[in-house]
């Protein structure tokens, strides 16, 4: 298949509410939390719970019940364990959207793991990180994250965002997906790599 069409491909399970897609949204991402999970640790609730350490980075929250994904968010943090903190007390008690659609997809808190992706401090270089791996994980049908990229997220000259956008690279032997953000200033106007 040609990477225009593969990307295509890509693109319609990323993008498509049509349950025929729905089965391949959600190998699609088994397949990229899989290969999280070869290089990172998975924490449960009661690990989180004992954990005093201070980490700044990404982090990814899921829920794989009976072998079927029900959710996946990605989130950054200056502080990830106590970020984490936060959605367990948010699920439990919490009225905000992200929590609500967390309980109509699970019952128990149980039910939801935890992995740092990546120890970052740096905030631009982590929001960068946090939207390439928004934009990897989308689904229709199990990402629960509402914006591919936080508004803080700055261009290389330090000013704010526009609008990020996801092609492919042409000259690959393989589909190697590429996410752009392009900087709102009029002056500058710079599209760069997010990766």
């Amino acid at each position: 298949m040609e990477l225009s069409n593969q990307f295509k491909l890509v693109n319609k399970i990323k993008n498509s509410r049509d349950p025929r897609v729905k089965s391949f949204s959600e190998d699609y991402l088994m397949h990229r939390i899989s290969k999280f999970l070869k290089t990172r640790t998975v924490l449960n609730l009661e690990d989180i719970r004992q954990i005093k350490d201070r980490v700044a980075g990404t982090y990814l929250l899921y829920s794989i019940s009976n072998g079927k994904l029900k959710f996946c968010y990605i989130g950054e943090s200056t502080n990830v364990f106590e970020r984490f903190k936060q959605h367990i007390n948010g699920f439990l008690r919490g009225k905000d959207s992200l929590y609500s659609k967390m309980r109509k997809k699970i019952k128990d808190i149980k039910e939801i793991s935890f992995v740092v992706l990546d120890e970052i401090e740096d905030q631009n270089n982590r929001l960068k990180k946090e939207t390439y791996y928004i934009y990897t994980m989308k689904s229709k049908f199990f990402s629960l994250n509402s914006k591919l990229a936080n508004r803080r997220l700055r261009c290389p000259s330090g000013h704010g965002m526009v609008r990020t956008f996801m092609t492919y690279d042409k000259n690959a032997k393989d589909l190697k997906l590429i996410i752009y953000g392009k900087c709102r200033n009029k002056i500058c106007k710079m599209t760069f790599v997010i990766n």
